[in-house]
């Protein structure tokens, strides 16, 4: 007899639970069905998709700095920007430059890049309920 057992994602050998997205442990990605279905998956190299998954992991504009690609994922910055790239050329991803504090820049600043994901790769809000009555 075979016995199958659910186990979390993250290799600690417990058991399976439902992601409640209550705690940072916790946190789920949802990705609309159209990504798979229009068949936007099969546009992504391996460095586009790993990095979609990053990005997705945010909730809005947050920085990817490809410095820290091999300290934080385990992939080389080549790759790293790479997969930007290709996300921003497909319109998967949103990306806007902002002024970093830097004091030893000529003009105390340097121009960074913050990316969230586009309208298509979002998540569907759910409708709000409506409070008025019902005509009968």
């Amino acid at each position: 007899m075979i016995k199958v057992t659910l186990l979390r994602e993250d290799g600690t050998g417990k058991a399976y639970d439902r992601p409640k997205g209550d705690t940072e442990e916790n946190r789920f990605l949802q990705i609309p069905t159209t990504f798979w279905t229009q068949g936007r998956d099969e546009k992504l190299s391996l460095p586009g998709l790993a990095l979609f998954l990053v990005v997705a992991r945010e909730k809005h504009w947050a920085t990817f700095p490809a410095e820290w690609a091999p300290q934080w994922y385990g992939w080389s910055p080549d790759t790293h920007e790479r997969g930007l790239k290709q996300l921003v050329e497909l319109e998967y991803v949103q990306a806007r430059a902002f002024k970093k504090k830097a004091p030893l820049a000529p003009l105390g600043f340097t121009i960074a890049q913050q990316y969230q994901r586009a309208l298509i790769t979002r998540p569907r809000k759910p409708p709000k309920k409506t409070t008025g009555s019902t005509p009968e």
